[in-house]
Protein backbone atom coordinates (compact mmCIF):
# COMPACT_ATOMS: atom_id res chain seq x y z
CA UNK A 1 0.00 0.00 0.00
CA UNK A 2 1.08 3.12 -0.49
CA UNK A 3 -0.11 7.38 -0.44
CA UNK A 4 -1.71 8.18 -3.38
CA UNK A 5 -0.26 11.63 -4.64
CA UNK A 6 -2.94 14.12 -5.65
CA UNK A 7 -2.53 16.42 -8.45
CA UNK A 8 -3.36 19.24 -10.11
CA UNK A 9 -5.68 19.66 -13.28
CA UNK A 10 -4.94 21.57 -16.15
CA UNK A 11 -7.40 23.13 -18.65
CA UNK A 12 -6.77 23.74 -22.19
CA UNK A 13 -8.77 26.45 -23.94
CA UNK A 14 -9.82 24.65 -27.48
CA UNK A 15 -10.96 27.06 -30.53
CA UNK A 16 -12.61 25.69 -33.47
CA UNK A 17 -13.22 26.87 -36.93
CA UNK A 18 -16.94 27.10 -37.54
CA UNK A 19 -16.37 25.04 -40.72
CA UNK A 20 -14.26 22.49 -39.29
CA UNK A 21 -17.13 21.78 -36.14
CA UNK A 22 -18.75 18.68 -37.84
CA UNK A 23 -15.35 17.04 -38.45
CA UNK A 24 -13.82 17.75 -35.04
CA UNK A 25 -16.67 16.89 -33.13
CA UNK A 26 -18.30 13.92 -34.98
CA UNK A 27 -19.10 10.59 -33.00
CA UNK A 28 -16.25 8.40 -32.03
CA UNK A 29 -16.51 4.71 -32.50
CA UNK A 30 -14.59 1.76 -30.99
CA UNK A 31 -12.77 1.89 -33.47
CA UNK A 32 -11.29 5.30 -33.80
CA UNK A 33 -9.27 4.73 -30.74
CA UNK A 34 -5.59 3.68 -31.33
CA UNK A 35 -4.26 0.10 -30.19
CA UNK A 36 -2.52 1.54 -28.06
CA UNK A 37 -4.82 3.78 -25.97
CA UNK A 38 -6.73 1.39 -26.41
CA UNK A 39 -5.08 -0.91 -24.53
CA UNK A 40 -3.64 1.41 -22.29
CA UNK A 41 -7.25 2.39 -20.99
CA UNK A 42 -8.50 -1.33 -20.68
CA UNK A 43 -5.62 -1.63 -18.29
CA UNK A 44 -6.13 0.98 -16.16
CA UNK A 45 -9.93 0.36 -16.27
CA UNK A 46 -9.07 -3.28 -14.81
CA UNK A 47 -6.46 -1.59 -12.35
CA UNK A 48 -8.89 0.11 -10.58
CA UNK A 49 -11.81 -2.54 -10.71
CA UNK A 50 -9.00 -4.33 -8.44
CA UNK A 51 -8.08 -1.24 -6.22
CA UNK A 52 -10.29 0.78 -3.80
CA UNK A 53 -9.30 4.26 -2.30
CA UNK A 54 -8.86 4.88 1.18
CA UNK A 55 -8.98 8.38 2.41
CA UNK A 56 -7.76 8.73 6.85
CA UNK A 57 -8.44 11.59 8.68
CA UNK A 58 -5.91 11.82 11.64
CA UNK A 59 -6.25 14.41 14.36
CA UNK A 60 -3.44 16.74 12.56
CA UNK A 61 -6.23 16.96 9.62
CA UNK A 62 -9.11 18.37 12.36
CA UNK A 63 -7.17 20.34 14.38
CA UNK A 64 -6.15 22.60 11.22
CA UNK A 65 -9.44 22.46 9.05
CA UNK A 66 -11.40 25.81 10.19
CA UNK A 67 -15.12 24.46 9.89
CA UNK A 68 -17.95 22.53 11.73
CA UNK A 69 -16.88 18.78 10.42
CA UNK A 70 -13.71 16.52 10.76
CA UNK A 71 -12.29 17.79 7.40
CA UNK A 72 -13.14 19.32 3.77
CA UNK A 73 -14.93 16.62 1.99
CA UNK A 74 -16.71 18.42 -0.11
CA UNK A 75 -14.53 20.66 -1.70
CA UNK A 76 -12.12 18.86 -4.18
CA UNK A 77 -9.51 21.27 -4.37
CA UNK A 78 -8.68 20.35 -0.49
CA UNK A 79 -9.16 16.77 -1.05
CA UNK A 80 -5.22 16.52 -0.67
CA UNK A 81 -5.33 17.32 3.14
CA UNK A 82 -6.48 13.71 3.48
CA UNK A 83 -4.19 11.20 2.96
CA UNK A 84 -5.33 8.96 0.57
CA UNK A 85 -4.08 5.43 0.09
CA UNK A 86 -4.83 2.82 -3.16
CA UNK A 87 -5.35 -0.39 -1.48
CA UNK A 88 -6.08 -4.11 -3.29
CA UNK A 89 -9.42 -5.19 -2.84
CA UNK A 90 -8.31 -8.20 -1.42
CA UNK A 91 -5.97 -6.64 0.81
CA UNK A 92 -6.14 -8.28 4.73
CA UNK A 93 -7.40 -5.43 7.06
CA UNK A 94 -4.92 -7.02 9.34
CA UNK A 95 -2.21 -6.03 6.70
CA UNK A 96 -3.19 -2.53 5.84
CA UNK A 97 -3.60 -1.89 9.49
CA UNK A 98 0.33 -2.63 9.61
CA UNK A 99 0.47 -0.23 6.64
CA UNK A 100 -0.92 2.64 8.20
CA UNK A 101 1.07 2.20 11.45
CA UNK A 102 4.50 2.15 9.02
CA UNK A 103 3.04 5.49 7.12
CA UNK A 104 1.71 7.47 10.52
CA UNK A 105 4.37 6.17 12.73
CA UNK A 106 1.92 4.91 14.98
CA UNK A 107 2.61 1.34 17.26
CA UNK A 108 0.03 -0.60 15.72
CA UNK A 109 -1.35 -1.75 18.95
CA UNK A 110 -2.16 2.05 19.81
CA UNK A 111 -4.95 3.13 17.53
CA UNK A 112 -8.02 2.08 16.06
CA UNK A 113 -9.73 2.87 12.42
CA UNK A 114 -13.52 4.03 12.66
CA UNK A 115 -15.59 3.90 9.49
CA UNK A 116 -16.88 7.46 9.09
CA UNK A 117 -20.60 7.67 7.25
CA UNK A 118 -22.51 10.75 6.33
CA UNK A 119 -25.13 11.36 8.49
CA UNK A 120 -28.99 13.30 7.40
CA UNK A 121 -27.44 16.50 8.05
CA UNK A 122 -24.91 15.80 6.06
CA UNK A 123 -22.16 15.97 8.70
CA UNK A 124 -19.46 13.14 8.12
CA UNK A 125 -18.95 11.65 11.71
CA UNK A 126 -17.18 8.01 13.15
CA UNK A 127 -20.24 5.73 13.39
CA UNK A 128 -18.32 2.42 14.33
CA UNK A 129 -14.55 1.15 14.69
CA UNK A 130 -13.55 -1.71 12.82
CA UNK A 131 -12.90 -4.51 15.09
CA UNK A 132 -9.98 -6.70 15.59
CA UNK A 133 -12.11 -9.71 14.73
CA UNK A 134 -12.00 -8.16 10.85
CA UNK A 135 -8.18 -9.09 10.80
CA UNK A 136 -8.52 -11.72 7.94
CA UNK A 137 -11.29 -9.63 6.54
CA UNK A 138 -10.50 -8.11 2.71
CA UNK A 139 -10.93 -4.52 2.43
CA UNK A 140 -13.78 -4.77 -0.02
CA UNK A 141 -15.37 -6.79 2.47
CA UNK A 142 -15.31 -4.10 5.00
CA UNK A 143 -16.61 -1.65 2.76
CA UNK A 144 -19.40 -3.33 1.61
CA UNK A 145 -20.53 -4.42 4.99
CA UNK A 146 -19.37 -1.32 7.05
CA UNK A 147 -19.00 2.07 4.27
CA UNK A 148 -21.74 3.83 2.98
CA UNK A 149 -19.69 5.20 -0.03
CA UNK A 150 -17.74 4.22 -3.06
CA UNK A 151 -14.75 5.68 -0.99
CA UNK A 152 -13.87 4.43 1.97
CA UNK A 153 -12.90 7.24 4.54
CA UNK A 154 -11.76 6.50 8.20
CA UNK A 155 -11.02 8.37 11.51
CA UNK A 156 -7.66 7.40 13.01
CA UNK A 157 -7.98 6.97 17.07
CA UNK A 158 -4.75 7.17 18.35
CA UNK A 159 -4.66 6.28 21.93
CA UNK A 160 -3.34 7.95 24.96
CA UNK A 161 -3.43 6.54 27.94
CA UNK A 162 -5.84 4.11 29.45
CA UNK A 163 -8.98 5.19 31.16
CA UNK A 164 -10.33 3.62 34.06
CA UNK A 165 -8.27 1.01 33.64
CA UNK A 166 -9.23 0.51 29.62
CA UNK A 167 -7.64 1.61 26.92
CA UNK A 168 -10.54 2.50 24.66
CA UNK A 169 -14.00 3.67 25.05
CA UNK A 170 -17.13 4.26 22.85
CA UNK A 171 -17.82 7.69 23.55
CA UNK A 172 -15.88 10.22 22.27
CA UNK A 173 -16.23 13.90 21.90
CA UNK A 174 -14.83 16.34 20.00
CA UNK A 175 -14.15 19.83 21.09
CA UNK A 176 -13.04 23.11 18.81
CA UNK A 177 -12.68 26.43 20.57
CA UNK A 178 -14.06 29.43 18.28
CA UNK A 179 -12.29 32.52 19.45
CA UNK A 180 -15.33 35.61 19.33
CA UNK A 181 -12.85 37.97 19.18
CA UNK A 182 -10.78 36.59 16.05
CA UNK A 183 -13.71 35.28 14.70
CA UNK A 184 -11.72 32.09 13.72
CA UNK A 185 -11.56 28.33 15.24
CA UNK A 186 -7.98 29.11 16.90
CA UNK A 187 -7.36 25.79 18.06
CA UNK A 188 -8.33 23.29 15.70
CA UNK A 189 -8.99 20.19 17.85
CA UNK A 190 -8.87 18.33 21.16
CA UNK A 191 -10.59 15.42 21.12
CA UNK A 192 -11.37 14.04 24.71
CA UNK A 193 -12.57 10.05 25.19
CA UNK A 194 -15.04 9.72 28.29
CA UNK A 195 -16.00 6.59 29.86
CA UNK A 196 -18.66 8.32 30.91
CA UNK A 197 -20.28 12.05 30.34
CA UNK A 198 -19.43 13.40 33.41
CA UNK A 199 -15.49 12.55 33.32
CA UNK A 200 -15.60 15.17 30.35
CA UNK A 201 -15.30 17.63 33.03
CA UNK A 202 -12.32 16.54 34.31
CA UNK A 203 -10.35 17.73 30.70
CA UNK A 204 -11.17 21.30 31.40
CA UNK A 205 -7.99 21.70 33.40
CA UNK A 206 -5.96 20.33 30.56
CA UNK A 207 -7.57 22.61 28.17
CA UNK A 208 -6.41 25.47 30.17
CA UNK A 209 -2.93 24.21 30.59
CA UNK A 210 -2.36 22.13 27.07
CA UNK A 211 -4.35 24.11 25.07
CA UNK A 212 -4.76 27.64 26.32
CA UNK A 213 -8.34 27.90 25.80
CA UNK A 214 -10.40 30.37 28.54
CA UNK A 215 -12.52 28.59 29.93
CA UNK A 216 -14.53 29.64 33.31
CA UNK A 217 -16.12 27.00 35.40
Amino acid sequence: MAAKKCYTRAYVLVYIRESDVDEMLASMSPGDIPPHIKRHLDGEKAQNEMHLTVKIVTDKIFKVHQGFDLANFDDKTMQSEIPSFRVKEEERFAVFKQSVADHFQVPVNRFRLWILVKRLNRTVRPDQPIPETEANSSMIAIKDKMGNRSTLQLYLEEADKPINGRLWSYQMIFLKYFDPKTQKIEFGLWQAICAAERECLRYHPHLKREERVPIEY
